[in-house]
């Protein structure tokens, strides 16, 4: 990228905004190839017929690692997604810089130094964030988004936290309790895709085979089984 920002004029500016738009259209391409890919080999690794083979001789050990794992990508995925505009915000700063300084700050090794790298050491970012958005696209409970879902008073009304997710064996469906009542009086029903829309990183929770119950205790998740 130097050699089309040495000369440290107008022109460096306008090469500077062509080089990065390029770049990140490059690179969105590259993702966008990438995701497909991914989307595709998770998909036909979720399908249910698939799943009854390996499900019958998996443990809750088992399901607890590998939802832990998808809880903590699905959270750095959701943290780079709100910092999209953090990250719009720098890159005009930077491109307003250089038009205004006409192209000036790419004399200063230290400056240009910080405009030639922008673009690459966000592009993790953008990676992620794109992968948040793709995913939240693709519905992968065995129930329907209009399927009703169990909850309670304290999530529907008071916006607690959810810290309890129940996969019920006879019926398929599935309760979303904040873990603070047992009373029946306190449920609420609303559809999955409702509580799923409101708390988008639990989206993971569709590795939970049914009859199990995951539990959200100190950042992680807790997998038994129900008796």
């Amino acid at each position: 990228m130097y050699i089309f920002l040495k000369d440290c004029n107008l022109n460096s500016a306008f090469n500077y905004l062509l080089l990065s738009l390029l770049l990140y259209a490059f690179f969105f391409f590259v993702s966008g190839l990438f995701a497909k890919l991914a989307l595709k080999y998770s998909k036909s690794k979720s399908d249910p017929e698939k799943k009854a083979s390996t499900d019958e001789n998996a443990t809750s050990d088992v399901y607890e690692i590998v939802l832990n794992l998808l809880w903590k990508e699905k959270k750095i995925d959701y943290a780079s997604y709100k910092s999209l505009p953090i990250v719009v915000i720098l890159f005009i700063i930077l491109n307003a810089a250089s038009f205004i300084s006409r192209g000036k700050v790419f004399g200063q090794i230290y400056l240009a130094l910080i405009f030639e790298t922008f673009p690459f050491l966000t592009m993790p970012v953008l990676f992620r964030a794109y992968t948040y958005y793709k995913e939240c696209r693709v519905w992968r409970f065995d129930q329907c988004k209009d399927c009703a879902a169990i909850t309670d008073k304290f999530i529907s009304e008071n916006k607690e936290p959810i810290r309890v997710v129940i996969h019920y064996a006879d019926d398929s469906s599935w309760a979303f309790l904040s873990g603070k009542s047992n009373d029946t009086n306190d449920g609420r029903v609303v559809s999955m895709e409702e509580i799923i829309k409101e708390n988008p990183l639990l989206s993971i929770l569709y590795v939970l085979p049914e009859g199990h119950r995951a539990e959200l205790k100190n950042k992680k998740w807790f997998v038994s089984f129900i008796d």
